[in-house]
């Protein structure tokens, strides 16, 4: 995405103007600010501006709109303190000598995110984060405890900058609670404990699904250790069998542990997978040759990372239509990197207008991991006010329909092709 407002355009009322400026300021802000923060105090010092030409118009195209011309330059004079304007003064003819704005500039990352109406958020992310950096590690690189080896500076910057959003989301509670319980399980590394047992106040196995995804990536940037430790209770995965011949002793549907459902040995391999976040979507699905249709609970969706078999079938995920839903998405491609989104499109939005909501407290970072189209979609939904489709208000009709072609299309490259 380019950082230059209205590239080429110089007619009048339609000069860059500081309203241009600020969306550029917005689109760094959420390009940039976890990278900013996880870095520490170097990376915001280091040189990152906005640097703007305005084009001011000509002698001949300010008389052309002279009103215009005039509150195009006021708007430069009342401009956000974080921009700084660059004035040159113009020899006119028939108007004599007039200063016009020739540059906007913005420095660092604090006048950036000002700019970009996110200041108060990103003082509270620096602070956090460089509290959570001076916590694990001193300034030498070495961990400030003597429990066993850590990943490096290096690894926690790199899990500050995947959990950025997440932190700068969470109350000062359960930010205490996450620091404690990546304390312990660094110090109890192979504990086999139950979440119910933790030593840590206000923890429960419900606040741990919730947070795990946050406690995973700082214990893995603390330790380069993976996995946590602990013993997982034995939470159900729903799925349904779509096809009558890959049903294990003619079961349609089952709510398997984790461990169970990665060892389902099937009487003929499925050809394609479904994972979709509605429960009362997945139990409305039809038979359809070839397929199943896994829960994906969420952000949990990168659990089933520890499937074998969904790992070698072309994979389908069909989330809401919203910032969290693409943050799924993320996840689970993060998991599952081959897998492809459905009913997550501009069409499909544009089609369900009338049915928007709004959501009260959308997902702000970027998600690398989403294609060119999707996060177009993406965009929309924030330039739109955060809206949100919820898979379930999708008409049953048209969901159905393009869950199908789809499939078929999956299920018939699986056929040609295999999938490796």
């Amino acid at each position: 995405m380019s950082d230059s407002p209205r590239a080429g355009t110089r007619r009048a009322g339609d000069w860059v103007t500081p309203s241009d400026v600020r969306a550029v300021a917005q689109r760094r802000y959420r390009r940039d600010h976890a990278t900013w923060a996880a870095g520490g105090r170097s990376a915001r010092t280091a040189p990152d501006v906005i640097d703007v030409p305005l084009h001011p118009p000509s002698e001949r195209v300010a008389l052309a709109d002279l009103p215009g011309a005039t509150a195009w330059a006021e708007s430069w004079r009342a401009a956000h303190p974080a921009i700084d304007v660059t004035w040159q003064e113009r020899r006119w003819s028939a108007v004599g000598n007039q200063r016009v704005p020739v540059r906007a500039r913005v420095d660092g990352a604090d006048a950036i995110a000002d700019l970009a109406g996110e200041g108060a958020r990103w003082r509270r992310l620096e602070r956090r984060l460089d509290g959570l950096r001076a916590h694990w590690f001193a300034p030498g690189g070495s961990s400030d405890s003597d429990g066993p080896s850590v990943a490096g500076p290096a690894g926690l910057v790199g899990a500050l900058r995947r959990v950025a959003d997440d932190v700068a989301g969470l109350d000062e509670v359960d930010l205490a609670r996450v620091v404690t319980v990546v304390d312990w399980v660094r110090d109890h590394p192979e504990s086999g404990a139950y979440v119910r047992s933790l030593p840590v106040r206000g923890i429960d196995s419900k606040w741990l699904e919730g947070h795990r995804a946050v406690v995973e990536r700082l214990h893995a940037g603390v330790t380069g250790r993976s996995e946590l430790g602990l013993r997982r209770q034995n939470d159900l995965i729903r799925i349904r069998i779509l096809d009558e011949a890959v049903r294990p002793g003619g079961i349609s549907e089952l709510a398997l542990p984790l461990a169970e459902l990665a060892a389902v040995r099937w009487p003929i391999a499925p050809q394609a997978a479904l994972i979709l976040e509605n429960v009362e979507s997945l139990v409305a699905l039809p038979d359809i040759p070839g397929a199943v249709a896994v829960h994906g609970a969420g952000h949990a969706v990168g659990r089933l990372r520890d499937v074998p078999w969904l790992g070698e079938v072309p994979l389908a995920y069909w989330g809401d239509l919203d910032t969290h839903g693409f943050r799924a998405l993320h996840h689970a491609r993060e998991s599952l990197p081959r897998v492809e989104s459905v009913l997550m499109d501009a069409e499909t939005l544009d089609a369900h207008r009338d049915l928007w909501g709004t959501e009260p407290a959308p997902h702000t970072g970027e998600l690398p991991l989403l294609t060119p189209d999707e996060r177009t979609v993406l965009e929309a939904l924030r330039e739109h006010g955060n809206v949100r489709l919820e898979q379930e208000r999708i008409a049953w009709a048209y969901a159905l329909a393009r869950l199908r072609e789809r499939l078929e299309v999956l299920t018939g490259e699986q056929r040609r092709t295999g999938y490796t």
